[in-house]
């Protein structure tokens, strides 16, 4: 990490200000960030804050629905009633954490 000379250091916020305003205590605590230079000119004086896609879930309502969602996946699949889109489509909302891998792209091109 480079040592900025410059006399003001502009750190934009906007994800974590987002982010705040729906997080319990606990679920912020346990929140991972960093810090990352603008590109171009700008780095040596701007950056903005970036939050780990990997959240941990205290709501109770939320965790019920991904099991039941998960349920019905599984169940969709024993029974050999799902076919590939809808198991594509279906996946992203029975595993949340697959957003962690899409940096920019559709949901059904990660999967793939």
């Amino acid at each position: 990490v480079r040592k900025s000379e410059e006399p003001v250091v502009s750190i934009f916020v906007d994800e974590m200000l987002d982010f705040v305003k729906t997080a319990d205590a606990e679920t912020f605590s346990f929140t991972k960030f960093e810090i990352c230079r603008a590109a171009g000119y700008k780095s040596d004086s701007q950056g903005s804050v970036h939050i780990s896609p990997w959240q941990l879930v205290t709501d109770q309502k939320l965790i019920d629905s991904y099991a039941e969602q998960g349920r019905n996946l599984s169940k969709d699949i024993m029974r050999s009633g799902l076919r590939e889109p809808g198991f594509i489509r279906k996946l992203p909302t029975v595993f949340p954490e697959m957003k962690f891998m899409a940096a920019g792209n559709g949901s059904d091109e990660v999967v793939k």
